[in-house]
């Protein structure tokens, strides 16, 4: 994902791509640690 970013030169820099990342993979294993203990 981020090398298409670098290769575009949109207007996201790498750093907000990163966070964005961060957060949705953080709130996936958020949704399988709680479904796992259901």
């Amino acid at each position: 994902m981020g090398s298409r970013f670098k290769k575009s030169g949109k207007m996201f820099p790498a750093g907000v791509v990163s966070l964005v990342s961060l957060v949705m993979v953080r709130g996936y294993f958020h949704g399988i640690l709680r479904s796992s203990h259901a």
